[in-house]
């Protein structure tokens, strides 16, 4: 799985990445989703480093004990259950 990254400064707004069979892509902007693993790797070599788009903690929510959604509320919303907070 590749990883979104960010561009190296703000005046980089295009990256060409040529391929091993001499074919290429463009990425252009200034976070970017490579298609895959070579292309990720060409494009941290050139300075782009992986955004920091966090992902969701669930020890700062709440799980349903009936269904085991994960929820931010006291009653489930999938459910009606209780949601009692993780710990």
């Amino acid at each position: 799985m590749t990883n979104r990254l960010l561009m190296p400064n703000d005046a980089v707004k295009q990256a060409d990445v040529r391929r091993p069979g001499g074919s290429g892509r463009r990425y252009t902007g200034s976070i970017v989703t490579p298609a895959d693993s070579h292309d990720e790797r060409a494009l941290r070599e050139f300075g782009a480093t992986v955004a920091g788009l966090g992902m969701w903690s669930g020890r700062n929510g709440r799980r349903c004990g009936d269904c085991g959604f994960a929820s931010f509320f006291a009653t489930c919303s999938r459910c009606g259950g209780d949601c009692p907070k993780e710990t």
